[in-house]
């Protein structure tokens, strides 16, 4: 945020604002990474172009969340969690070492995230790929050996196993139902609620120092209600943040049975391939067919390989959310600081 002060200068301030009972709770940090300068000017890029072009509100969000995607967030939620945990790194005084530790493999965890959607995406590319070949297939067999031949039931059973797999990867791809969006969505969730708790948790150490220096008794009670209900604020976001990691949990889980279905089917074709091979050898277009066959081999390899790197990328993302959850040792990580700091 940038603020303006009382004397016209401005100063920026990192801020996290969160609902409590009857308002809300802003912590301000002085930013200190790296994204800070990179703020700093895209800032005033979009200010500028909302000025000279008389942008409305709605125009100039289009334009930030354009952007961000070229900056490499695939959304706000996503540039927010991504901000918030990079901003907490450098202060483990603020977090406490457990939660921080937390809060960083939350923090990779976005990033392996992006990594699987882009795997997925390779796979869905590489099914897209064989879509025709089990059709060339057919048709050549329908002129060589008659619609029931042994090519023409090898190619039909090509065609319903990369269906089935195509059908499959939609459903994990779905862009509001499926697996990926889920797991992406908790991610950047569990992050920034985890983010804030921490931020909060400093926050009402340091008001628990000024209660216990009060000497009013009735500002002492009516500090210590307040207290309780940040205390309750911060609880339920670091609920809210279990309840993510549980969902990324199962839905990497399914997601990875999935894959592994899909890889099982493909590598079930290999039997498939080699009859193939071995009867078009006993026709007079042996070469074309072995050509179709040879396209067989390098596309099976590509989705083979593809179906691994999601497999590797989704076990990496279940270690981090362990971690995150302090699973990796037994016990859950800490999520009160180890020592009050101002949260200013």
């Amino acid at each position: 945020m940038k603020n303006l002060a009382r004397d016209g200068l401005h100063y920026w301030v990192f801020a996290t604002v969160s609902p409590v009972d009857g308002g809300y709770l802003s912590v301000r940090l002085k930013p200190v990474t790296d994204l800070h300068p990179v703020v700093e000017a895209e800032y005033a890029a979009l200010r500028a172009r909302e000025t000279a072009e008389a942008l409305a509100p709605e125009a100039s969000a289009q334009l930030l969340l354009a952007r961000l995607a070229e900056l490499g967030f695939p959304d706000y939620d996503a540039f927010m969690a991504h901000a918030l945990a990079q901003e907490l790194a450098p202060r483990p005084g603020l977090t406490g070492r457990e939660p921080g530790r937390a809060l960083a493999a939350l923090h990779e965890a976005l990033a392996l995230s992006l990594r699987l959607d882009r795997d997925v995406a390779a796979l869905s590319r590489h099914l897209d790929a064989l879509r025709h070949t089990p059709v060339n297939m057919r048709l050549m067999a329908l002129r060589l050996e008659g619609s029931n031949g042994p090519i023409s039931l090898m190619a039909q059973n090509y065609t319903t196993v990369l269906t089935e797999a195509r059908d499959w990867i939609d459903a994990a791809a779905h862009p509001a139902r499926g697996d990926l969006a889920a797991i992406g969505q908790a991610i950047r969730t569990g992050t920034f609620d985890l983010g804030v708790a921490l931020v909060q948790r400093a926050a009402i150490a340091r008001f628990r120092a000024e209660i216990d220096a009060a000497t009013d008794p009735d500002l002492r009670r009516r500090d210590a209600e307040e207290c309780a209900r940040l205390d309750a604020a911060a609880e339920r976001m670091e609920a809210t943040c279990r309840d993510s990691l549980a969902l990324i949990r199962g839905r990497t889980r399914r997601l990875a049975g999935v894959v592994r279905d899909i890889r099982r089917q493909c590598t079930g074709l290999n039997a498939t391939r080699l009859m193939c091979k071995a009867e078009a050898a006993r026709t007079s277009a042996s070469a074309t067919f072995a050509a179709i066959i040879d396209t067989l081999d390098e596309a099976q390899a590509r989705i083979d390989s593809s179906c691994e790197a999601i497999l590797d990328t989704s076990q990496a993302l279940r270690h981090k959310i362990e971690v995150g959850a302090g699973d990796d040792q037994g016990g859950a990580p800490a999520t009160r600081p180890a020592e009050p700091v101002a949260a200013g």
